[in-house]
């Protein structure tokens, strides 16, 4: 398999990814600290930080909410460095490795914004579905978005 994922709790590491200069502004809202400033949440088991890496390299990050044991919430963050090439093919074998790893998970789910275009085709792309739209819920750029949950179930399920 050209990709691997761990677990991690390597606060370092979970910084060089999620506060990366060019990731940043569109994982967090208006109300984040600096990115400088910015600690992610350690000590709590429904939080988790999954490693995507190619050849042995680090190249993004899936942070999983947990939302229970049978629905992870996935925020995919990749550096800069592999967008366009790595970034679908990786985020379909980190999916196939939660099914494969958890077997009481049968729905992943994700948020985007509307207007960041790339992230809809993204999500689309990787075999998600838009089932909802939650209004006027995350502050961006100085003002109330929307944003579009996306889900996909585990194939069996369905």
């Amino acid at each position: 398999m050209p990709y691997a994922f761990e677990w991690t709790e390597d606060v370092a590491l979970i910084k060089s990814v999620l506060a990366h200069p060019a990731l940043y502004r569109y994982l967090h809202d208006d109300y984040a600290p600096p990115r400088e400033e910015w600690e992610p949440v350690m000590g709590n088991s429904m939080v988790k930080y999954l490693t995507v890496r190619k050849d042995g390299e680090v190249i993004g990050m899936f942070h999983c909410g947990m939302h229970s044991a049978v629905e992870v919430e996935f925020h995919t963050s990749f550096f800069p460095k592999v967008w366009g090439k790595d970034v679908r093919a990786a985020a379909i074998a980190g999916i196939q490795w939660i099914w494969d790893n958890y077997p009481t998970v049968y729905r992943i789910i994700g948020r985007v914004l509307p207007s960041n275009r790339a992230s809809v085709r993204y999500a689309e792309a990787i075999g998600m579905k838009a089932f909802g739209v939650d209004e006027k819920s995350f502050m961006f750029e100085g003002k109330l978005q929307d944003q579009i949950y996306f889900g996909m179930s585990r194939p069996e399920a369905v």
